[in-house]
């Protein structure tokens, strides 16, 4: 597992993306949607459970540092520099 310290706390200015990894106590997370109200977050195990955060939730937990983020984690040159993969061009 990444320690946090490779994470960021995300700020209000941030909006999490597809291609962000999310960690909301111990627990891995993608953005599955985004609404007015909140986020739904789709967990990467083989459950998939999906959980709904209203935005003063998710501001809450970032600012106690319960929900934090690794931007880009799944961005084919983040992926290919963590497996040490070379990028063809």
């Amino acid at each position: 597992m990444t320690s946090n310290s490779a994470f960021l706390q995300i700020s209000a200015s941030i909006r999490p993306t597809t291609l962000d990894k999310i960690v909301v106590d111990g627990v891995e997370y993608r953005l599955h949607s985004e609404t007015d109200g909140g986020f739904a977050l789709v967990e990467t195990t083989e459950v998939g459970r999906v959980v709904v955060y209203l935005k003063k939730e998710v501001k809450r937990m970032m600012t106690s540092r319960q929900m934090i983020v690794a931007e880009d984690f799944y961005a084919v040159p983040s992926a290919a520099r963590r497996a040490k993969i070379p990028i063809l061009r």
